[in-house]
């Protein structure tokens, strides 16, 4: 039976996809992984509860674009493009924002669309 979604895994969520980037950017490739391993985790509990759409797509407004990046990362991965592209196009397109962050949007993008090029 999967563990009931809480709060606290709305907080280690953000915290993870936060200190994802900081790894990212001073630490460690093992460092970074071990922080999308345990969102991994975390989302994977939502999905199994059937409430990850949700969740995420209260995240695709929240302040830090760390956390906007992740929720709309994941969204796109759960085949939900309609709320994580515009999200996505719209970090890509801050080149003001974190360089990696922007980069990141934008690489997700372009494998998305040349998976599912427009019909």
């Amino acid at each position: 039976m999967a563990k009931p979604e809480t709060n606290d895994d709305r907080i280690a969520f953000r915290a993870h996809a936060i200190a994802f980037w900081a790894e990212s950017r001073s630490g460690t490739a093992e460092g970074a992984n071990a922080h999308t391993d345990a969102a991994d985790v975390i989302v994977e509990r939502w999905a199994e509860s059937g409430n990850a759409h949700e969740i995420l797509a209260s995240m695709l407004d929240y302040k830090l674009i760390e956390v906007r990046y992740a929720a709309a990362a994941y969204l796109l991965s759960l085949g939900d493009a309609d709320a994580a592209v515009p999200v996505l196009e719209e970090i890509a397109q801050t080149k003001t924002s974190v360089g990696l962050i922007a980069s990141g949007a934008d690489l997700l993008l372009m494998n998305y669309r040349s998976e599912h090029p427009p019909q």
